[in-house]
C-alpha cells in the first residue's frame, strides 16, 4: 500500500514538473516572439556583394538576401547561432550563384545550418514552414540569420511569425516587414496607393 502511494505521488510530482516546463517553454517561447516582433527593424549598412538585397537587424534576429561565404564568417561576431535558409536545394545547389556549400561553411564556425525549403509547387508556402521557423527561433532564442535570394521571402517569412507569435497585428507586421524587403505589392504598384489587410 505504502509502495503504491510512493508511486501515485512520484507520478503526480513527474506530471507536475512536465506541466511546469511545458508552461515555462509556452512562456519563454512568447517572450523570444515579442521581442523579436516588437523590435523596430534596423537596416545594417552592407555592400551588395556582401549579402544580395540587404541586411535588416529586428531584435537578436538577423533576416537578409544570399550571403556570400565572407559575411557568413563574420556572423560568430554578430551573436549569430543558428543560420535559417529558405531557398530550395536547387537554388543552394547553384553553384554559379552560390559559390561555396553554406552548410559546410555554417557549421565550420560552430553555428547550427537549418534549410527550410520555401518557393515553387514542391515547397510551397505553408503553415508548416512558419511552425518550423517558430521552433528553431525558439531554440536559439532568435539569435539567428533568415535569409533567401534578396530577402522578399524571408520578410515575409518574419512578418507571418510576428503576427502568429508575436502579437503584431496583421498590419503591423506587414508594415514591419515592408520596413526590411517584403517591398510594395503589385496590387499596390498598379493602385498607386497603399492598403492596410484585413485579418479573417
Amino acid at each position: 500500500m505504502l509502495r503504491s502511494l510512493a508511486f501515485v505521488i512520484l507520478l503526480s510530482v513527474i506530471t507536475l514538473s512536465g506541466a511546469c516546463a511545458s508552461h515555462h517553454a509556452s512562456k519563454h517561447s512568447k517572450q523570444v516572439a515579442r521581442t523579436v516582433a516588437h523590435s523596430t527593424p534596423q537596416e545594417i549598412e552592407v555592400s551588395e556583394e556582401e549579402y544580395l538585397g540587404g541586411l535588416w537587424r529586428t531584435g537578436p534576429t538577423y533576416v537578409s538576401g544570399q550571403p556570400t561565404e565572407e559575411a557568413l564568417r563574420t556572423l560568430p561576431e554578430l551573436g549569430v547561432r543558428a543560420v535559417i535558409s529558405i531557398r530550395t536545394p536547387s537554388e543552394m545547389d547553384d553553384r554559379e550563384r552560390v559559390p561555396f556549400v553554406e552548410e559546410e561553411v555554417v557549421e565550420s564556425l560552430g553555428l547550427v545550418y537549418v534549410n527550410i525549403p520555401t518557393n515553387g509547387s514542391d515547397y510551397a508556402y505553408s503553415p508548416e514552414q512558419l511552425e518550423q521557423f517558430a521552433a528553431v527561433m525558439e531554440e536559439f532564442d532568435g539569435e539567428l540569420l533568415l535569409h533567401c535570394t534578396v530577402g522578399g521571402r524571408a520578410s515575409h517569412l518574419w512578418a507571418a511569425y510576428a503576427h502568429r507569435y508575436g502579437g503584431l497585428t496583421i498590419n503591423e507586421a506587414w508594415e514591419r516587414g515592408k520596413a526590411m524587403n517584403i517591398g510594395v505589392s503589385p496590387m499596390e504598384r498598379f493602385l498607386g496607393t497603399t492598403f492596410e489587410v484585413r485579418e479573417n
